[in-house]
């Protein structure tokens, strides 16, 4: 019976208005992906999502998931302002009605992730419904085994950007799985105007439309170029 796998936003929201005043804080990018995205490309399916009202109906799996529950797969939940997941493996791994921790900037505890049964997350699912994250995980500590972890969060706005080299570097290694996407050393550019040092680490999506002279320099880190014209 494989995990049904959640995300879910937290209190931390609130400090990325207004760029999600539209969208959940799972549907910002940083690095190649969003973080559903990059949980797509992992798990090769589609989490599921919470958020608040006003976005269930288009982001998340609505205003009242409760099927979610009545499936009676462990629901796994995994913090919407994460960005790697090296921990995920080790959550899903983990018995039932277990919880990952994680320190917040200021020292506080922020719940990473968690592995439940629908009867304990039934207790809990209001409170991450209406993003009382902080409430829920109090109630989680008197029943759920607790695990401290290191987790990088996207706590401010600027962390979108301070790390998104860092995150394209760790999200290349998933491009291999998305159809089309090549590296320039498996698919190698023909024309004579366009130099591509270090190829392996060139990933051009099928789309890519490269007009020279261009010089392509990969040999500090990689390059990613989507469905643009360059």
């Amino acid at each position: 019976m494989s995990d049904t796998v959640i995300l879910f936003e937290d209190e931390g929201f609130q400090l990325f208005l207004p760029l999600v005043y539209s969208r959940p804080v799972y549907e910002l990018r940083c690095g190649i992906f969003t973080l559903r995205e990059r949980l797509s490309a992992m798990l090769v399916r589609q989490p599921a999502a919470i958020c608040r009202a006003h976005l269930a109906a288009v982001y998340g799996t609505g205003r009242w998931p409760l099927r979610l529950l009545a499936e009676q797969n462990p629901l796994l939940f995994v913090n919407g302002r994460a960005t790697d997941l090296p921990w995920l493996a080790a959550l899903m791994a983990e018995p039932l009605n277990t919880i990952y921790i994680s320190a917040g900037p200021h020292g506080q505890p922020v719940l990473v992730g968690a592995r439940l049964s629908p009867t304990l997350a039934s207790a809990v699912l209001l409170d991450m419904l209406e993003q009382r994250v902080a409430n829920a995980l109090e109630e989680l500590r008197r029943f759920a085994r607790v695990v401290e972890v290191q987790a990088s969060l996207l706590t401010y706005p600027w962390d979108l950007i301070t790390a998104n080299g860092e995150q394209i570097a760790r999200d290349v290694p998933l491009l291999s799985r998305a159809a089309g996407w090549a590296s320039a050393a498996d698919r190698p550019v023909e024309r004579a105007d366009v130099v591509v040092h270090n190829p392996a680490q060139v990933w051009l999506h099928p789309q890519a439309r490269l007009d020279g002279p261009l010089v392509l320099d990969a040999r500090d880190g990689p390059i990613v170029i989507d469905a643009a014209h360059v």
